[in-house]
């Protein structure tokens, strides 16, 4: 019996640590660059706060995309906070729907290049649409009626995002990002985070991230 159990002792203390081990270089050695870059675009295009709370990372190119773009619309249109908190929520909630998948290029101990591909809408109808409707409804509108430019905010913003609840898919399509191994966190990041913000989020929104049509509403 006592050479059964120092048997079964010597074993199971084998097998403790041969998992310790393994345990411990998957700690070592942290994510693929492609699940780090995946948890990033899912934190900045869906909002995904949770996946990016491990980068430690600040400033305005880490805020998801519906954030940025809805405070950026807002200010210019002069709207309620209440109005952008809902467009926000809607844009938000649209983009949670587009897909986003990784995978890794190239890879050296320190740098790698990673691919994205991303759902996308089309955004520029969504811009486009509603304001055709915004026009009509200005139409409508009382010229001396000075109280109705204070809801003109706010209109234009519903009217965006039942535009945007009810976009479609249109297709998938790619962009490459080199990224390296931030020497604090572990994590794999890109050098500049706000840049590939604007890149995601001109590949979920835009046919082949061409958003020239902003310029030209300018």
């Amino acid at each position: 019996m006592n050479t059964y159990m120092s048997t079964m002792s010597k074993l199971l203390l084998a097998l403790c640590f041969a998992l310790f081990t393994s345990v411990t270089l998957m700690g070592c050695g942290g994510n693929d660059p492609n699940v780090d870059v995946q948890a990033l675009a899912e934190g900045i295009g869906h909002g995904d706060t949770a996946a990016m709370k491990d980068f430690k990372l600040t400033g305005d190119g880490t805020k998801p995309i519906s954030e940025v773009f809805i405070k950026e619309l807002g200010k210019s249109l002069s709207a309620t906070q209440e109005g952008m908190d809902s467009a926000q929520k809607i844009m938000g909630d649209k983009l949670k729907e587009l897909k986003i998948k990784t995978e890794v290029v190239s890879k050296s101990d320190n740098s790698a290049k990673v691919k994205i591909t991303t759902d996308y809408i089309e955004f520029a109808s969504v811009m486009m649409g509603s304001m055709q409707k915004m026009e009509k409804e200005i139409e409508k509108m009382d010229p001396n009626d000075m109280s109705a430019l204070d809801k003109f905010g706010d209109m234009y913003l519903k009217l965006f995002s039942d535009d945007m609840k009810n976009a479609k898919v249109a297709g998938q399509q790619s962009f490459e990002i080199e990224v390296k191994k931030d020497k604090d966190t572990g994590k794999w990041i890109p050098d500049d985070v706000g840049k590939f913000q604007e890149d995601l989020a001109r590949y979920m929104l835009f046919k082949g991230g061409d958003d020239s049509i902003l310029d030209e509403m300018k």
